[in-house]
């Protein structure tokens, strides 16, 4: 503006043609989103009751909450045209499910949770996976509040290989053993 600097201003406003400040103005809804969803293949796991190898997917719903506008435009959005904020919350979708995957396969491997009923650990596998997905989402500004409707399950053909041996077992334990 001319009138903040005299005489330079003037001189600035006439070689600019009185456009020497450019901004951006950017708006941050810090509401929580919910019912954002994410999923897919989780991996390939070494059952350790059956010892067979099942692939493990896994779906759920977060709730996502932007805590830092300021780091989130410096360090995520940057300057892209984000007229929908859908690329953000792909990305967000991606972290949480890594954290889930990761929580999941380390329990599996490390403490020896049986792939079938994993159901039954979906407290201990959101425990775990809320931290984790935050510890990744803190220098973006962003917050996963909540988790919900968290799925861990085997593939349908494996659970159904899963049965089969499950039943072959209670024949053979009925049986008396193969041996008899």
């Amino acid at each position: 503006d001319a009138t903040e600097l005299p005489f330079l201003g003037d001189l600035i406003d006439k070689i600019t043609g009185g456009k020497a400040y450019d901004s951006e103005l950017f708006f941050v809804s810090t509401r929580e989103f919910p019912d954002l969803a994410f999923g897919g293949p989780v991996d390939s796991v070494r059952d350790p009751e059956t010892k067979l190898v099942v692939r493990l997917r896994g779906f759920g719903e977060y709730s996502l909450r932007v805590v830092d506008p300021i780091a989130l435009i410096i360090h995520l959005t940057g300057t892209v045209d984000l007229a929908d904020s859908s690329a953000v919350v792909h990305w967000v979708s991606e972290q949480v499910f890594k954290a889930a995957r990761t929580v999941v396969i380390a329990h599996v491997l490390t403490d020896g949770w049986p792939v079938l009923g994993l159901a039954a650990r979906t407290p201990v596998i959101e425990a775990g996976t809320l931290p984790a997905a935050n510890a990744a989402l803190v220098d973006y500004g962003l917050q996963v509040t909540r988790l919900g409707n968290l799925t861990i399950s085997v593939s349908d053909e494996d659970a159904e290989q899963l049965r089969n041996l499950a039943r072959d077992i209670a024949y053979t334990a009925l049986a008396g053993s193969f041996g008899a």
